[in-house]
């Protein structure tokens, strides 16, 4: 907590002032990444057209999202093994809360609309946000918003 308070110019009291202690303030920094994350979803839900038009802005959403949000949002992957029991209780539900459920609730909205295969939307979820995950990769420079969606809505088959 010293080094923390040095590297943002406080005291250490008052970080406690804040933070009851390193997993509170750990947790905090995951769940601000967490809510940038939902605005992300948020704004491409709000986009006006069909199910397509707002998975385009959702994986344009995620291609421009900042570095540091990549890495925080990698770090509570990575890290989130070593809060408690109800921090990462807190942490998963505000995840499926803010990100994955209502990328969920687009695929059901999708698939009422016919616009998608009928399918477990949290399958179909997980299935977008792993393509997704190439957008972020530096070393898969070709990789398009226009491709991540083709491959996602019509499959790798030769049509």
């Amino acid at each position: 907590m010293r080094e923390v308070a040095a590297a943002v110019g406080v005291s250490k009291a008052a970080i406690y002032h804040h933070y009851a202690d390193k997993e509170e303030l750990f947790l905090a920094l995951l769940l601000a990444a967490v809510a940038r994350a939902g605005g992300l979803v948020e704004r491409a839900l709000a986009t006006n057209g069909d199910t397509e038009a707002k998975l385009r802005a959702l994986l344009k959403g995620i291609a421009s999202h900042r570095s540091d949000q990549r890495v925080a949002m990698r770090l509570a992957e990575q890290e989130a093994v070593h809060l408690s029991e109800a921090g990462r209780t807190r942490l998963f539900g505000e995840y499926r809360a803010r990100f994955t459920g209502p990328i969920e609730a687009l695929m059901a909205e999708g698939q009422a609309a016919g616009e998608l295969r009928r399918a477990d939307p949290r399958w179909q979820a997980t299935a977008l946000l792993t393509l997704a995950q190439s957008l972020l990769d530096p070393r898969e420079r070709g990789v398009t918003v226009a491709a991540v969606l083709e491959l996602f809505l019509h499959g790798a088959a030769v049509s």
